[in-house]
């Protein structure tokens, strides 16, 4: 660790993994099996591998599961949405506070019909109509009461009910 660093992180051997400096410069070396415990409610990450921990700051494609089925929500992400005729979509609740997820209709052969498992506002909506390429919604996570739920924090085009 030099001098002027504000925060190394060194794997198992001393080597160093990454660093930032005062001038708020990153230095990085190999990250390859290095652990990590990121604190948070849910012990998400205890031990987790750098990479996925890592992953959860950068942009994740969820893949649109096609009719019928679950989208995953086992990480923040964006999935793309595709449809060759009416089709239905189904959501579980976020899996931790914070998480993100934006739906978007990429392809629009049919109106798309997500059901979440919980309100996504106050109104108490679980029904995401996307009927036009382009719609798109964002989710996140949030603690309502004893249990987590998402919340619509954009909406541009999908009819909720």
């Amino acid at each position: 660790m030099a001098v002027d660093d504000l925060i190394t992180y060194a794997d198992a051997t001393g080597t160093t993994v990454f660093n930032v400096d005062s001038t708020g410069d990153i230095g990085t070396g190999s990250m390859a099996g290095s652990s990590v415990t990121i604190a948070d409610n849910a012990g998400a990450f205890a031990g987790a591998e750098v990479e996925t921990a890592l992953s959860e700051l950068g942009h994740i494609a969820i893949a649109d599961p096609g009719d019928g089925a679950a989208i995953p929500v086992t990480s923040s992400g964006s999935c793309a949405i595709t449809t060759a005729g009416a089709e239905t979509r189904t959501m579980a609740i976020p899996t931790r506070i914070g998480q993100m997820i934006t739906l978007y209709f990429k392809t629009d052969g049919g109106d798309a019909v997500i059901t979440v498992a919980a309100a996504i506002n106050v109104a108490g909506n679980t029904i995401i109509t996307m009927a036009d390429a382009n719609d798109s919604i964002t989710l996140l996570g949030a603690q309502s009461g004893g249990g987590l739920v998402w919340r619509a924090i954009s909406n541009d085009g999908p009819a909720l009910s």
